[in-house]
């Protein structure tokens, strides 16, 4: 609007000839009179002009009508209009006109308007509420002047409110209006209150125009209608809420009607079921489904009872015949649970124990069957509790004897077998088969006590034979052929001698005839003598023969003979079953608590199916019978009682063509046997 209006003001002075009479004037033409009745009639047309004055290029006054107006800058630009501030309370600002002549500047007429009405309607304007304020504000020397109305005296105000630098930087509207740009904001005006601006600068002027409220008033309608909103939402959502819940049950009483009734079909009541909804709808095309369902199940169960029932009958004769033959067999068989609770036994079973059912039935095994695993006898663990913990089945093997303590403490040797049963992953129970081995103990028993006895009844004279064996040799003058029988001869005794070491150490150790003398030893001196022994057995196949050994003194106790005899077997073993040329290692490892020896070879290997077997007695591996047969198989046999006399464990593995690997481990100390 003021723009407008200052624009409409210079239009006025070049309509009403202001400018033709201020020419005339600066050429001496014109009079003041003149310019006085030209200002008159702009006053009648409502134009409010407070006064004129006329100037020259050099700033001299050639005629004014209330003298208020000074001297232009002769930096104004032309055309344009200086707020200024007259005697009184008014804002007034004064339009600078040049006035030419064929070109030429001759100078500056200065018409001075007054603001008074133009502010009257200003601020007279509709408010937006208590604390709406407009104002108007210039720039003097970067002070910010504000016009603004007194609400108190109804009067209007000039005040200065602070450098125009801060104002910019505190985000002041005014300082925004002020550099000529538009907006809106939320800010803090010249009292420090926070409040809702929208700004305009005024170019021609140089003015800013800033309308305010505070910022609580403009937004306690909007919390209102907040809050009304609120309320019509929530009333909204409950009855939606209704609405939802009564549209539901309509949708789902025909669902629950048939949810009961399909609920009531079975086979403890029937499977009848009578068509009840009329719905036109999905529900009653889903109890057409249901009904044509329900009679198609009782069709389904009526068949499955027969078959149930066929069914049923062949278990109940299987379990007959089954029944039949666990009594009729002579095998002990009881059956556990996962705990090992006695669930079953045959009649067999409870003979060899001495129990009737109603004594072991519901108990645990470990407390009804007691079983002695071990050699000769020795405690051990019970058979059914490690199935139950391995998962894995155990089985009578020659060198573990098993026997069953009966109710009156008489020991019954057996042979057993343990399995578990098994449903996936998981352990449901075990079933173990025993059987009364007391005449196969016996006549194991007669067997080694007859080695035992031809044995010693054969050394004596085969000593004899190998005393003239030597004494012969000695003689001077035999054939080249007599001396080759000779040596065949002392060959054939020191095998036979060989043989009967073999056979007395085999009984003397399964009858626990030897008593083991422990006593400290070296086993570092102990293995690098057999190791000597061990590379001239190998020097004459040509077989690499590597040795590693700690450097110092390891300490056992044991008894050096039996344990120079392990070693022997297993160092001949390796040597013997090596092709030429091939390789063999001995390595010892010292530990906190017990040395370990491994012996590993490049040779034959034993059969995979083999393998288990390898520790019998008098057993020899098919390629090992091939390749040497003056073998007698108990070189392992013997080594392996007498390294569990000692409490310590045998390991081999092995692959045929590949070669062997034997680990020995023996403890450090062993407890000195009462004899």
């Amino acid at each position: 609007m003021l723009e407008q209006r200052f624009l409409q003001d210079k239009e006025n002075i070049r309509l009403f000839g202001v400018q033709s009479i201020a020419k005339d004037i600066l050429q001496g033409k014109g009079s003041v009179l003149t310019l006085k009745q030209k200002a008159d009639a702009l006053t009648k047309q409502h134009v409010p002009i407070l006064d004129i004055a006329i100037f020259d290029t050099e700033g001299s006054n050639h005629a004014t009508l209330a003298g208020t107006i000074q001297s232009p800058l002769a930096s104004l630009p032309e055309n344009t209009a200086q707020p200024d501030r007259d005697y009184e309370t008014y804002m007034t600002y004064i339009l600078h006109v040049p006035i030419y002549d064929d070109g030429t500047m001759l100078g500056t007429m200065c018409v001075r308007y007054s603001l008074e009405d133009f502010i009257t309607v200003l601020y007279s304007a509709p408010g937006m509420g208590q604390t709406e304020q407009v104002l108007l504000g210039s720039l003097s020397n970067d002070e910010i002047i504000v016009i603004t109305e007194n609400h108190v005296s109804g009067k209007f105000t000039f005040l200065e409110t602070g450098d125009f630098r801060q104002a910019l930087k505190a985000n002041m509207p005014m300082a925004g209006a002020l550099t000529q740009s538009n907006g809106t904001t939320i800010g803090y005006d010249y009292t420090g209150h926070r409040v809702l601006a929208a700004y305009v600068g005024i170019p021609e002027l140089q003015w800013g125009l800033v309308a305010k409220i505070h910022y609580e008033e403009a937004m306690r309608d909007v919390f209102i209608l907040s809050l009304i909103l609120v309320m019509i939402s929530v009333l909204l959502i409950v009855l939606a809420g209704y609405l939802a819940y009564i549209f539901a049950r309509s949708l789902t009483n025909p669902i629950i009607s048939l949810s009961k009734t399909m609920s009531a079909l079975g086979p403890s009541t029937n499977w009848t079921m009578k068509k009840s909804l009329a719905t036109g709808d999905e529900v009653e095309v889903l109890e057409n489904v249901a009904a044509d369902m329900a009679m198609r199940l009782k069709c389904v169960y009526e068949d499955m009872e027969e078959e149930i029932e066929a069914r049923t009958e062949e278990l109940r004769q299987q379990y007959r015949k089954d029944s039949a033959i666990l009594k009729s067999i002579d095998y002990g068989v009881v059956m556990t649970d996962a705990n090992g609770i006695i669930t079953e036994a045959n009649p067999a079973a409870r003979d060899y124990i001495q129990n009737a059912k109603q004594e072991y039935q519901g108990k645990h095994i470990a407390d009804t069957v007691i079983i002695q695993s071990g050699k000769q006898g020795q405690g051990g663990v019970h058979p059914v509790i490690e199935t139950l913990k391995t998962k894995q089945s155990i089985r009578s093997t020659p060198d573990v004897h098993f026997s069953i303590v009966r109710s009156d403490n008489l020991l019954i040797p057996v042979t057993l077998s343990c399995v578990p049963l098994m449903s996936g992953a998981t352990v449901v129970g075990a079933i173990l088969v025993f059987q009364d081995a007391t005449e196969q103990r016996r006549v194991d028993y007669l067997k080694s006590e007859f080695i035992s006895l031809a044995s010693h009844q054969l050394r004596t004279p085969l000593s004899s034979m190998q005393w003239y064996i030597e004494l012969f040799g000695d003689e001077k003058g035999m054939s080249k052929i007599q001396k080759e029988y000779l040596a065949e001869m002392r060959t054939a005794a020191k095998r036979m001698t060989s043989l009967i070491d073999a056979l007395l150490h085999s009984a003397r150790l399964e009858t626990q005839d030897i008593t083991p003398q422990v006593a400290p030893v070296d086993a570092v001196a102990l293995l690098e003598d057999l190791c000597s022994e061990f590379r001239t057995m190998g020097r004459k196949k040509h077989i690499t023969c590597n040795i590693t050994l700690p450097k110092k003194k390891v300490i056992i106790e044991t008894d050096s003979v039996l344990l120079h005899v392990a070693f022997k077997n297993l160092f001949s073993n390796a040597i013997k079953y090596t092709p030429e040329n091939g390789k063999v290692s001995v390595s010892m490892r010292d530990t906190a608590r017990a040395i370990e020896v491994v012996v590993t070879d490049t040779g034959i290997g034993i059969p995979k199916k083999e393998q288990k077997r390898i520790f019998e007695r008098l057993f020899r591996a098919s390629n090992a019978r091939k390749m040497d047969t003056d073998g007698n198989g108990l070189g392992l046999y013997i080594t392996k009682m007498i390294v569990e006399s000692f409490g310590g464990t045998l390991r081999i593995t092995s692959t045929e063509k590949k070669g062997t690997t034997v680990t020995l481990t023996l403890p450090k100390t062993m407890k000195k046997q009462k004899e």
